[in-house]
C-alpha cells in the first residue's frame, strides 16, 4: 500500500466513527457531564479561533464564518428550547431535539464529502489539483455548526448549573422562563 493510500486508509474509519458519534449524542437521552460540556466549549471556542485566524486575509471567508456563527446561533437557541430535562435518582439528562443537531451535522459533513470528491475527480480528470482550501461554503456551515453548539452547550451549562438549586425537579421546559 502506497503513502498516497494509506493515509486515507486510516482517515476514512476515523471519519466515520466521528460522524456516529455526533449523530449518536443528537438521538435520545443524554446524561448531563458539566465537564465534558465545558471541554467541548472550548474545543469549539478554539476551532472558531483558529479558522479566524487562518482567514483573516479573505475578508469573504471571514464574514461567511461570522454570518455562520450568527446564523448557529439562532439555531443553537431554537434547539436549546426544545431540548427537555430530567433530574432522576440515576443523575440528570437531557434530550436534544434529534432532528436540529443530525441535520448540522449531516449539512458540514456533506459540504466536506463534496470538496474532497470534487479535488479528487478533477485531478483524474486533469484539471490539475486544485487545493483543498477554505471556501466561503465550507467555512460558513462549520460557522452554523460551531455557533450551534457553541450556544446549545453554553445553555446546557447555564441550564444544569440552574437545576442544581432545586432539589430533584426537573428544569423548566424552556430556557425563557
Amino acid at each position: 500500500m502506497s503513502h498516497s493510500n494509506f493515509v486515507p486508509a486510516l482517515l476514512v474509519p476515523l471519519f466515520i466513527w466521528r460522524i456516529y458519534r455526533r449523530v449518536r449524542r443528537n438521538i435520545g437521552w443524554q446524561p448531563l457531564r458539566e465537564a465534558r460540556i465545558i471541554v467541548y466549549i472550548i474545543i469549539f471556542g478554539l476551532l472558531v479561533l483558529g479558522a479566524a485566524v487562518v482567514s483573516r486575509q479573505n475578508l469573504t471567508i471571514l464574514g461567511a464564518l461570522g454570518g455562520g456563527l450568527a446564523a448557529g446561533t439562532a439555531v443553537g437557541w431554537v434547539g436549546l428550547y426544545f431540548t427537555r430535562f430530567e433530574a432522576t435518582p440515576k443523575g440528570r439528562f437531557y434530550l436534544p431535539n434529534p432532528y436540529i443537531g443530525v441535520g448540522i451535522s449531516l449539512l458540514l459533513i456533506g459540504r466536506i464529502v463534496y470538496r474532497i470528491t470534487l479535488v479528487y475527480s478533477a485531478g483524474e480528470l486533469g484539471y490539475g489539483s486544485p487545493q483543498l482550501s477554505l471556501s466561503p461554503w465550507t467555512l460558513g456551515l462549520f460557522g452554523v455548526m460551531a455557533g450551534y453548539y457553541l450556544f446549545y452547550y453554553s445553555g446546557l451549562l447555564i441550564l444544569s448549573r440552574r437545576q442544581k438549586n432545586y432539589s430533584e425537579a426537573t428544569i423548566p421546559d424552556s430556557p425563557l422562563t
